[in-house]
């Protein structure tokens, strides 16, 4: 399934101008010694790829945020070309144990975090829903296992709309975006061809989801395998159009926000607009962009399965994108996205991380900040009216 020639014809049209070195939240946060940047690790890509060595560790570190295919003046897919690279490396035997972990659990527990499906669907007791809607909600591995309150908050707002969604409970299955960002093809494809099967046995027209990971793994790389014949909408977008149609009232909120953009949610899949609309419409939220937003928006670091194999990596980027929000002074940074939430969380403990007395900068210590992370969905159903 790998296209080791397609990663060599991008890498071919370089035109070495270093835009995606200067823009790679990796190398300018870690260093080159660490990562030599999107450019150099494909260009370094062993040729024939049975010379494989060590540069394929690097294929791991990239967390393929897609700034760099934002400045590139080739058009080089750089995050696709990672997928592709990690899958021949996976095809070879070199698999990051971490991530290996992840895939294996995927494919056994059909989630990263080997619980229980009964786990799952926990967070939804005491909501009702419909066996018939034609509306399926889709909540994804790490919300369901790591932040519940944030569902009933979603399926709280839905029932404030007067909407029935449906709900697979137990047979929900993970996107498969581990095996994806994993480099494990051929397992992604089995799963999306399962999950595909599933979603149109409900007889649904539209599947909604809150985790901008799943919302494009199956809006977007479900379709290079497969057709589907039913529509697939972020949680955000919805919550604009229930909006638009006067569903949702709110009463004043008194805070000073901004928006994290998740790198999945925007430069990957194009919703800038949407998030920004519903904050906008909250009467007394006083909304303020941080410098880097939208196309060119900081990544947290969690993404490409680099949270799971390099946590030191994503601490670091997340850290940089808290102290932005801290900057503007922002009382509550807003975003929905279970990864960004999970770095950012840990970023906002950790804030103060540099140590006076240690040059290289290589101690995590406590600090208080008086900046909250939300999840979007949170503050939304605090202030509905």
């Amino acid at each position: 399934m790998t296209k080791l020639k397609d990663v060599w014809s991008d890498a071919d049209k370089c035109m070495r101008c270093a835009n995606c070195l200067a823009s790679c939240p990796v190398l300018t946060t870690a260093g080159f010694s660490v990562f030599p940047g999107p450019r150099n690790v494909m260009s370094e890509a062993p040729r024939p790829f049975e010379e494989i060595n060590a540069t394929q560790d690097l294929f791991h570190l990239c967390t393929t945020c897609g700034h760099c295919r934002e400045v590139c003046p080739s058009g080089i897919n750089t995050p696709q070309a990672m997928s592709l690279l990690r899958s021949a490396v996976v095809e070879k035997g070199y698999e990051d144990f971490y991530i290996q972990s992840a895939a294996k659990s995927t494919k056994k527990f059909k989630n990263p975090y080997t619980k229980e499906q009964s786990e799952r669907c926990e967070w939804s007791q005491g909501f009702k829903f419909s066996n018939t809607s034609k509306i399926l909600f889709y909540a994804g591995c790490t919300y369901s296992f790591n932040y519940p309150d944030v569902l009933k908050s979603t399926i709280n707002i839905l029932h404030q709309a007067d909407i029935e969604v449906q709900y697979l409970q137990e047979n929900e299955e993970c996107c498969g975006i581990m095996l994806y960002d994993g480099g494990y093809l051929e397992e992604f494809q089995a799963q999306l061809e399962a999950n595909i099967k599933r979603f149109e046995g409900a007889g649904i027209d539209l599947l909604v989801t809150p985790c901008p990971g799943c919302f494009g793994m199956i809006k977007r790389e479900y379709q290079k395998f497969a057709n589907y014949n039913f529509h697939v909408q972020h949680f955000t977008e919805f919550l604009v159009d229930l909006i638009n149609q006067g569903k949702l009232k709110f009463k004043n909120c008194d805070a000073t926000v901004t928006w994290h953009d998740p790198c999945h949610l925007s430069r990957k899949m194009r919703v800038f607009d949407e998030p920004r609309q519903i904050i906008e419409s909250i009467p007394g939220l006083k909304f303020k962009e941080m410098p880097n937003t939208k196309y060119d928006s900081f990544c947290c670091g969690a993404g490409g399965a680099v949270l799971a194999s390099r946590a030191d990596i994503s601490i670091k980027l997340a850290m940089r994108r808290i102290k932005e929000a801290q900057n503007i002074g922002a009382d509550i940074i807003l975003t929905m996205c279970p990864a960004c939430e999970s770095i950012l969380e840990k970023a906002i403990r950790y804030l103060a991380w540099e140590d006076e007395d240690d040059e290289d900068d290589e101690e995590f210590k406590l600090s208080d900040s008086s900046l909250k992370l939300m999840d979007l969905s949170t503050l939304i159903s605090q202030c509905i009216h």
